[in-house]
């Protein structure tokens, strides 16, 4: 099936990439007893993308549906960015978007598919991050 979306926005209008991997959305139960969370909107516009210039374009990449990124979008647009979602479509076709990206990509460590489109994608940067809470250190730990 043909990707529902064109590549070369990603080259020509180079906005930074916010890989969405909501893990409780897909799975609410188990992704709680493994200890995977996600960064609030608010933590996401305010201190996840604290350096970047007001104004600049975000694309925020999810294979779950707009409304789900909504509270996202919604606070990186008060914040003054220019914000648009990506959604809906496969995991193999968000792994694509992410390995071509060029300026930078932004996601959580715990997806597999962002740590692997970090190292071998097309981006000048790549960030990754980890929630740690509480909470999370707790389950980690409790692994070992």
């Amino acid at each position: 099936r043909p990707f529902p979306y064109n590549l070369t926005m990603v080259t020509s209008r180079r906005p930074k990439l916010q890989h969405m991997r909501l893990f409780l959305t897909e799975m609410p139960r188990r992704g709680r007893l493994l200890g995977f969370e996600e960064l609030s909107p608010m933590k996401v516009a305010n201190e996840l993308f604290h350096n970047t210039n007001r104004g600049e374009n975000i694309t925020i990449l999810s294979r779950f549906s707009d409304h789900n990124v909504k509270p996202y979008k919604d606070a990186l647009d008060a914040v003054g960015f220019q914000t648009r979602v990506l959604s809906g479509q496969e995991g193999v076709e968000d792994f694509c978007y992410l390995m071509s990206a060029k300026k930078e990509i932004v996601g959580t460590e715990q997806s597999s598919f962002f740590k692997f489109a970090a190292v071998l994608g097309n981006a000048t940067k790549a960030r990754l991050y980890f929630v740690e809470s509480p909470d999370t250190k707790e389950k980690l730990l409790s692994r070992f």
